[in-house]
């Protein structure tokens, strides 16, 4: 099977697997677009408005986060066996990302929206983009957290850390959502530089989904142990080469 057909099929197993927890992923959605809307009673000064962008965004990168994390964290006993049947890490995860990226297409959609319609940017094209950027940064954190954390809720918590110490509108652009909360709160201002937001966005989206994979392979027994691949006596099928 070549390349292209194992990233397809590991992203239809993967949009399954969401498919059949509907009841999580419909939280996943509403429970930070309830905090988003929870911000819209405070008062219009210049400093609540950034708070409410950030709010937004961050919720966002949440909600995708943890969908990542869920993903695969609850995929290690399956990718062993599709490991062993010749799927390499890698592509399991990319199958992995194709998917995310339309599930925070949708996000992007539904959020900026809800977010264009309750507030006034000045770059709205901008805001969009600033959230896309949130999606894709917030999928290789959910992926690290979840190839490094061994639980769901070890990893939750550790999420939840990463967001919450970044609810800040002077979020420095170093920090893993940094560049794509400084796009949006420029989208907002009407001013700010784009280049390096999108270099930080990039280094970190990279950087992580490196983490990810190389963590990844060393958690699956059949990536660790190669000549547990090759022991027939225990009715495995060998790896191919």
């Amino acid at each position: 099977m070549s390349t292209t057909l194992r990233l397809r099929e590991a992203a239809l197993s993967a949009g399954r697997d969401l498919g059949r927890r509907r009841v999580a992923m419909a939280l996943l959605v509403c429970l930070p677009l309830a905090f988003y809307v929870s911000t819209l009673n405070s008062a219009a000064a210049p400093g609540k408005l950034s708070f409410r962008v950030v709010a937004g965004a961050l919720g966002m990168a949440w909600a995708i986060g943890s969908a990542a994390m869920f993903l695969l964290s609850g995929a290690r006993r399956i990718d062993e066996r599709l490991v062993l049947a010749g799927y390499s890490p890698w592509e399991l995860l990319l199958g992995r990302v194709v998917l995310l990226l339309g599930f925070a297409a949708v996000l992007v959609a539904v959020f900026g929206t809800v977010i264009l319609t309750t507030s006034d940017f000045r770059e709205p094209a901008l805001l969009l983009a600033a959230l896309l950027a949130v999606g894709v940064a917030a999928i290789p954190l959910g992926l690290a957290i979840a190839s490094v954390v061994p639980g769901d809720l070890e990893g939750t918590l550790v999420l939840i850390a990463v967001v919450g110490v970044q609810m800040s509108p002077n979020l420095p652009v170093w920090m893993p959502s940094g560049g794509a909360i400084k796009l949006a709160v420029s989208a907002w201002r009407g001013d700010g530089a784009i280049l390096a937001p999108l270099i930080a966005i990039a280094l970190w989206s990279g950087g992580l989904l490196g983490a990810a994979i190389f963590w990844w392979r060393r958690r699956l027994p059949g990536v660790r142990s190669p000549a547990l691949c090759r022991a027939p006596a225990i009715g495995i099928p060998a790896s191919p080469e």
